[in-house]
């Protein structure tokens, strides 16, 4: 009889820890496959004091180790969102289409000044800027030339055989580095700039 009441009690907890375990099947089945994911938001802004918004014609695109991943239209809002990330580190780097502008006179002193450090005056995306056929080396006369010709209209472009080889575009973005993790959102603002607007002078529109 004692023998009965234990393999009967033995019986129900077997159910019972059964019935959890399909609970539990059910339950993680039901929950959203987003859940399981991290996030990268934010918004895409011009590199200038009042950090205007860039709204359309502006791609977000998203790399793992050097290869492009997914791109993502910027909003109405100017801002963007990538969801159902892996747990991993990710670069952001932003494509724009408006019109370019802003680069001049002043832009091409400032290149000028920087080259010959008097003082070295432009950092970050500035600095990137400035490199207007996209060498990757140091900003110089030859790039201020390029922008003087292009405000007075002498080219229409940053590309050979207007400049240098390899040339650049007429935009230059952030590429920020974001650390994602599972069941978070990670918040990332990125700056672009005009090619040769080094003082972000410009308004997009």
């Amino acid at each position: 009889m004692k023998q009965a009441k234990i393999s009967k009690t033995r019986s129900q907890r077997s159910s019972v820890m059964g019935f959890l375990l399909f609970l539990f099947a059910m339950l993680s089945a039901l929950l959203p496959a987003t859940a399981q994911f991290g996030t990268i938001k934010g918004s895409v802004r011009y590199y200038t004091e009042n950090q205007i918004l860039i709204r359309d014609s502006a791609v977000v695109t998203l790399y793992l180790d050097g290869l492009a991943l997914a791109s993502c239209p910027v909003s109405p809002a100017g801002s963007y969102e990538f969801n159902g990330l892996m747990a991993d580190t990710y670069d952001i780097h932003v494509s724009c289409t408006k019109y370019w502008g802003g680069a001049n006179s002043v832009d091409a002193l400032l290149v000028l000044k920087h080259f010959v450090n008097q003082p070295a005056c432009l950092f970050d995306l500035c600095l990137l800027a400035a490199d207007v056929n996209a060498s990757c080396g140091i900003p110089n006369a030859a790039d201020a030339l390029a922008i003087i010709r292009r405000f007075t209209g002498q080219i229409m472009n940053f590309m050979p055989p207007n400049v240098n080889p390899p040339g650049g575009s007429d935009w230059v973005s952030e590429r920020p580095s974001v650390i994602v993790y599972a069941f978070s959102v990670s918040y990332q603002n990125i700056h672009i700039l005009c090619t040769g607007d080094v003082n972000g002078s410009f308004t997009p529109f």
